[in-house]
């Protein structure tokens, strides 16, 4: 598979223990993130008019097998130039 195209996820749980290639994913810091749920939804209950606020988390790149670099001296377009229909007319 990294041969021809990288693939990543949002581990909820270790997917790369059950897939023959070890999936690279975006680790969430579930505990912090019920935390500060909560927290938000006790400042929403005791102020219904407060502004909605924004939150940033930082989440852990677990990089395994399932990517790869790219070669700076290989490069393919990002987009096709072929015309593509999802649906036929």
């Amino acid at each position: 598979m990294p041969g021809d195209v990288s693939v990543m996820s949002t581990d909820g749980f270790n997917l790369a223990e059950i897939h023959d290639v070890p999936l690279t994913s975006v680790q969430v810091p579930r505990d912090e993130l019920g935390y500060e749920a909560i927290q938000l939804l006790q400042r929403r209950m005791l102020r219904a008019d407060a502004p909605p606020c924004n939150l940033l988390l930082h989440g852990r790149l677990a990089v395994r097998a399932s990517v790869r670099r790219i070669s700076p001296h290989k490069t393919a377009p990002a987009v096709s130039t072929h015309d593509h229909r999802l649906y036929d007319e």
